[in-house]
């Protein structure tokens, strides 16, 4: 490849992931992984030990000879999902159904710190108009079982006050529109006059939305969603910009990435060029992961929050999204990025090349974690002609195989949040809550990692002996 085009790309790429709205929203969403770990610990001890649809639950029924289709349910379990489960689904409410609040509040500190601005009252202001856009106020039977916009739900709105009120905030700090106290005032109280004028002019902006959708309501001009009560279908309107982005946008993503029979071609274009975008990026020396993290975490990162919520509310009978970020982590990133564990694989049962070999005995055990960077950077494989063609394509052709599985109906749906480090095929298994056809395609997918990485170390061993003929 041309080096121009190649240190252009990589310009580009280093622009983009260092654009300080775009490292804000990356970083925002790291700072709430204490919530988004803790939330999805809390759900996965319950859906596979305590509750009544556990793994733990049906093994046991299984043992004893119960039916769970019935409803049949052993004392253990009864016991454990009469006592315990309510406390661990507690944890939900401070984690994961705040998680909207909790990015709000990151994004305006890191944004605050971007700008050389007092970061408490950056974040308390954006917090505040947040609040003003109503997001307590939901009406809809979209994922029905949530009460407000606070949690996943609520994500694009978030991101869209996180844009925009701390830059009004900063504008109006930035050209002196504060009030100034003498330096003997302690300086809490300084900074908290400093942010009145700023502060209120954003909030005034702000209100000008609810005030639009009351005015609206008030007309009978508004816009409506569905509700449904006691079996009766009616049109409610929707009286928040929150529940407008969620019909307009939210709604039609989950429609969109559900895979149904109308946009199933669309949507698995869509998921392949995302995971192929990811790969282009690892494969120039930047972090692919990091790169599409905004996209990731705002459309498929809320799609593993929303099934794990729907499936510790409605257990087996939930309506799950079928591919979310998770399906990547279980089916397709097999040892990390570009299913780098089959291209270990592969060198350990084709290769003859004893740099390639001592590389992969120390990447090995990271891989086993979903750790490859020892591999990416070590073989290398970063700008590697001859590893590139397997690297940056295996995991798009991983993707395309998992997703039409599972939307044929073979292989389990993510219900569970797991850590990013789980081993392969066990973490099938967890996320999905126990699922054998899960288990099943992870194994495919893996064996068919290996065999697409194998003709490629075949290809490196060739370059190699003729390299060695040349020294000789």
């Amino acid at each position: 490849m041309d080096s121009k085009f190649m240190n252009k790309l990589m310009e580009i790429g280093a622009k983009v992931g260092g654009q300080k709205h775009m490292s804000a929203i990356r970083d925002a969403f790291a700072y709430t992984m204490p919530l988004i770990m803790g939330g999805a610990l809390a759900l996965t001890i319950n859906n596979v030990l305590f509750s009544g649809g556990s793994i733990l639950a049906l093994i046991i029924n299984n043992i004893a000879g119960l039916d769970s289709a019935a409803g049949e349910l052993n004392a253990f379990s009864t016991w454990t999902s009469t006592y315990l489960t309510p406390w661990f689904a507690s944890v939900d409410a401070g984690t994961l159904s705040i998680l909207t609040v909790a990015f709000v509040i990151s994004f305006a500190y890191i944004r605050a710190q971007q700008e050389d601005v007092e970061p408490i009252t950056t974040v308390l202001v954006t917090l505040g108009a947040f609040f003003i856009l109503q997001p307590l106020s939901r009406v809809s039977d979209n994922a029905g079982w949530l009460s407000n916009f606070l949690g996943a739900m609520g994500l694009f709105g978030g991101m869209l006050v996180s844009f925009t009120a701390p830059e009004l905030y900063f504008y109006f700090t930035k050209k002196g529109w504060t009030i100034k106290m003498p330096d003997m005032v302690p300086p809490a109280v300084g900074k908290g006059f400093a942010a009145i004028i700023p502060g209120g002019i954003t909030f005034l902006v702000f209100a000008i939305v609810p005030a639009i959708f009351g005015l609206l309501v008030s007309k009978g001009m508004a816009p409506t969603d569905i509700l449904t009560v006691d079996g009766v279908v009616t049109d409610v309107p929707i009286t928040n910009i929150f529940g407008l982005i969620e019909k307009i946008v939210v709604t039609p993503l989950i429609n969109f990435f559900s895979g149904d029979s109308e946009n199933f071609f669309g949507a698995l274009i869509g998921v392949t060029l995302i995971d192929l975008l990811k790969q282009v990026f690892w494969f120039f020396g930047l972090h692919g992961a990091n790169m599409i993290a905004p996209v990731m975490n705002s459309v498929w990162g809320v799609f593993d929050t929303l099934n794990a919520q729907a499936f510790l509310q409605e257990g087996a009978n939930a309506d799950l999204i079928p591919w979310t970020s998770l399906s990547w982590t279980i089916y397709v990133n097999h040892g990390g990025s570009g299913a780098t564990l089959g291209l270990l694989a592969a060198i350990k049962i084709f290769n003859k090349r004893p740099d390639t070999e001592a590389v992969a005995n120390i990447g090995l055990a990271p891989g086993l974690f979903e750790i490859n960077e020892p591999i990416i950077f070590g073989m290398p494989i970063v700008l590697n002609p001859i590893y590139m063609i397997p690297f940056v394509f295996v995991s798009p052709i991983l993707t395309i195989v998992a997703y039409t599985s599972v939307h044929f109906g073979f292989g389990g749906i993510p219900v569970n949040q797991i850590p990013w480090t789980t081993p392969p095929i066990v973490a099938a298994w967890l996320a999905t809550n126990g699922s054998i056809e899960a288990v099943l395609l992870a194994i495919i997918t893996l064996v068919l990692s290996v065999l697409l990485y194998a003709p490629f170390v075949i290809l490196s061993n060739k370059e190699y002996e003729k390299q060695e003929e040349l020294n000789n």
